[in-house]
């Protein structure tokens, strides 16, 4: 392998890839390279399918490095200081000894000894070679199939505004590479769920938590309180606990107190993502590697650094440069032994897989996933009083559902008044769409809305206990 001063991505492509997605995967290298200086290489599989869950635009599936001892991980965290980050979380470590001891719903687990890491920062930690060539992630891209309202966006310079029912591909690549990179949590982990579920509240041996990661090492809940708990209000914090520099997810269940989202993300933090790594993008919008994503980078293991300014065109055209070597190549095999070797892919609870008999269903519950904030916009839509934005609305987003949830005819607006008229049974069509991911919240209503308060009369009342405040709710433009 050639020297180089920065991570190498290799990317391979699968049959189908267009050229336009191999560019941006591409050019989401050359920006991570720009921070990360680590002398090895990561080897990541693309490929783009219509198997993925739904609402689901991306997944990544990072190779595990599994039983890696607490007491040398900090070892080799401690030779990999290079910044005032890493030294403050070295200082602040947890426990100096052999095991360190965290919360589980409350409850100690004590006597944590064994770790894993993807493949990716057992590199860059020295764990693994660094220009060891199998793979070190799978990422999975949805081809947007049955999603008639939704495309891609291909502009990696970033030099147009995206349209509003565009997805920003380029935001994409770059969430799922921070996911194989070490940005990944053990909470979510189907193994560690199965321990905490089957426990029925009593004590858990430190044995059993083979699941934390690297990133969990720096999940508080207070000072000096690293917490595996499902729910709760986890942060990230470099300095023991002392110090909330931004909230975790809690979890993809919420029936175990979890907010929805896998706990490898940062949690969602509406128009306003605290990094690459929040766990949605909304149409229309982009998303840029930010210092709290970094600083998680660098106290993982990474050798972090600022690039200041990015050059967009200088990365462009190494991006496109690279893009005509690309391999394009069948890895189910490649990926097949990855899974094997991680020896960590096993079943957990429930699943949110797709039916088809594709061979990467067995492995959804275990990819680490980016979802669409489906937010139904009609501002562009062309329509000449109430009547005609009524029908857009029931024939574009109500005539999926069944008709027995209507209980006069298609809806009309009362011009002026912010009323509604002959309306469908909302309040059930609304939790039908809440249920399957279809509704994105608006809580600031203007003018052109309607009004919420109006629209929670419309739900009898029940929209805060409905949504429980968490999820936003469609907000109807009335010209």
């Amino acid at each position: 392998m050639d020297d180089f001063s920065a991570v190498d991505f290799n990317f391979s492509f699968a049959p189908g890839v267009l050229d336009e997605q191999i560019v941006a995967f591409e050019m989401a290298g050359e920006i991570w390279s720009h921070y990360l200086k680590d002398n090895v290489a990561v080897n990541i599989h693309v490929e783009m399918t219509d198997q993925l869950p739904e609402n689901v635009i991306g997944g990544a599936l990072p190779g595990m490095k599994k039983d890696v001892k607490y007491d040398k991980l900090w070892k080799e965290m401690s030779e990999d200081r290079t910044s005032s980050d890493d030294l403050t979380a070295f200082n602040n470590r947890i426990s100096t000894k052999k095991n360190f001891t965290a919360l589980v719903d409350g409850r100690e687990l004590k006597k944590v000894e064994k770790m894993k890491l993807t493949n990716a920062n057992a590199k860059a930690l020295d764990f693994i070679k660094g220009d060891d060539d199998k793979l070190d992630g799978y990422i999975l891209m949805s081809d947007l199939t049955g999603q008639s309202n939704v495309q891609w966006d291909y502009n990696p310079l970033r030099n147009d505004n995206i349209a509003a029912n565009s997805l920003d591909f380029l935001s994409v690549a770059l969430h799922e590479i921070g996911h194989v990179l070490g940005f990944v949590s053990g909470v979510d982990d189907g193994g560690w769920l199965n321990v905490v579920t089957e426990s029925n509240g009593k004590t858990i041996k430190g044995s059993d938590m083979k699941f934390a990661t690297s990133l969990d090492l720096f999940r508080y809940s207070s000072k000096d309180r690293i917490d595996f708990s499902v729910g709760q209000n986890p942060y990230f914090s470099i300095d023991g606990g002392n110090t909330n520099l931004g909230y975790f997810s809690t979890g993809e269940y919420s029936d175990l107190g979890g907010d929805g989202y896998q706990a490898s993300h940062w949690k969602h933090n509406g128009d306003n993502p605290l990094g690459i790594m929040d766990p949605v993008l909304k149409m229309g919008q982009t998303r840029n590697i930010s210092t709290l994503d970094t600083t998680a980078m660098d106290v993982i293991g990474w050798d972090v650094v600022n690039p200041g300014h990015l050059d967009w065109q200088q990365l462009y055209d190494n991006a496109i440069e690279n893009a005509k070597d690309a391999l394009i190549a069948e890895r189910t095999k490649d990926v097949e032994k990855m899974v094997e070797a991680s020896d960590t892919y096993h079943g957990r609870r429930g699943s949110r897989g797709s039916s088809s008999g594709s061979w990467q269903v067995g492995l959804w519950q275990h990819i680490k996933f980016q979802t669409l904030d489906v937010e139904v916009a009609i501002d562009n839509l062309n329509f000449q009083s109430e009547s005609d934005l009524a029908q857009i609305v029931f024939d574009r987003y109500f005539s999926e559902f069944d008709s027995n949830l209507i209980t006069q005819n298609k809806p009309s607006y009362e011009s002026g008044e912010n009323k509604v008229d002959n309306k469908l049974d909302v309040e059930k069509i609304v939790v039908q769409l809440v249920d399957n991911s279809k509704i994105v919240a608006s809580k600031n209503a203007t003018s052109t809305t309607l009004d919420v308060e109006v629209l929670g009369d419309l739900l009898s009342g029940k929209l805060e206990d409905m949504l429980k405040l968490d999820v936003e709710l469609l907000v109807m433009p009335i010209k």
